[in-house]
């Protein structure tokens, strides 16, 4: 079982993403039970206070934050968290396309919306001065 770290903003969480193979191995690191049917394998949590999904599936993740662990879609991840590495601290990427839209240098000031985490235009900022916040790189 490979386990990687996730960043979301504000803060980090443990993630494992379910496979066949690791099925077992990943029930037991979050306290759940595998259930196998003839056409359908997945991983039931027991936390009665798990939002909205308590099984995951192939492909799905296992997220451990403050200790409770919590199921994602595959692109519910990859929607909210990303593998914080040199090149993800200093690149802005785009998630449909996979490509770079903004490289930011040290020093400089970017602008953040409070609400969605999302790198935003100094004019967003300036219209939305609730919502957004100014850091310096």
């Amino acid at each position: 079982m490979d386990k990687v770290t996730l960043r979301r903003l504000p803060f980090d969480v443990e993630a494992v993403q379910i496979t066949e193979e690791n099925m077992e191995e990943v029930a037991r690191w979050c306290g759940g039970k595998v259930r196998r049917y003839p056409n359908k394998s997945f991983i039931k949590l027991f936390d009665t206070k798990a939002p909205l999904r308590s099984q995951g599936e192939p492909n799905d993740w296992v997220v451990l934050k403050d200790g409770r662990f919590r199921i994602y879609s595959d692109i519910a991840l990859k929607g909210s968290f990303y593998i914080p590495t040199e090149e993800a601290a200093q690149n802005v990427f785009d998630v449909a396309s996979g490509q770079t839209v903004l490289t930011i240098e040290d020093g400089e000031i970017t602008h953040r919306s409070a609400v969605t985490g999302q790198y935003v235009t100094e004019r967003f900022a300036e219209d939305n001065p609730d919502t957004t916040v100014q850091e310096k790189n």
